[in-house]
């Protein structure tokens, strides 16, 4: 699906949910919307075992049992707005999210205002309301198996030896065009740089 489309149809889920909140609903046009088999949706929303990789517990926070479609999404559905940042932590200590053979990379904790994301790929956390679910739709687009997520982090040492080539290149590249300078101090000024030769 292009991403155009992912948008449409998450604006019209969202428009749905809107007008009339209904967590099962939205479990499976959320996972449809992202290439999930419909078959696979319905069993895990019947809590069939061999589909269903959620948690079995319920307690009063919860507006049913927690489902979840190995590979793919870990779903929690809360009453209350209150409730949705926090229970990703108790999620993510869950055993079953754990499980190596669930393979799952996002939790999604919402109640019909508020939904709150965790990446285990990206290890990041997200939050916003349900109505900007269209505006966040890259955050989900692995799901589709065509895209990944980058994140970027610091490798220590190596990231700042180039930081500093860079800066001393640009340093005297500006040197360079601000003096008019003859090709051979040209020529040295860029070699201290750690660059190729001016032409």
């Amino acid at each position: 699906m292009k991403e155009t489309s992912i948008i449409d149809a998450l604006a019209k889920l969202v428009s749905q949910m809107s007008a009339q909140w209904d967590c099962e609903k939205f479990f499976a046009g959320f996972l449809k919307i992202y290439g999930t088999a419909s078959s696979s949706i319905e069993r895990a929303l019947k809590n069939d075992r061999a589909v269903n990789v959620a948690c079995e517990e319920i307690n009063d926070r919860l507006e049913r049992p927690d489902a979840a479609v190995a590979n793919r999404v870990y779903f929690r559905f809360l009453k209350h707005d209150a409730d949705v940042r926090g229970s990703l932590d108790e999620v993510k200590a869950l055993k079953e999210f754990n499980n190596p053979k669930a393979r799952l990379q996002y939790i999604i904790c919402c109640s019909s205002q508020m939904i709150s994301v965790y990446d285990a790929v990206a290890d990041d956390t997200d939050s916003f309301a349900l109505q900007e679910l269209p505006s966040n739709y890259r955050i989900f687009l692995p799901l589709t198996g065509s895209f990944q997520r980058i994140s970027v982090k610091e490798s220590g040492e190596a990231d700042a030896k180039a930081c500093r080539k860079l800066t001393n290149l640009l340093d005297a590249l500006n040197a360079v065009s601000s003096r008019k300078c003859s090709p051979s101090f040209c020529s040295a000024e860029l070699r201290q740089a750690g660059s190729a030769r001016c032409r």
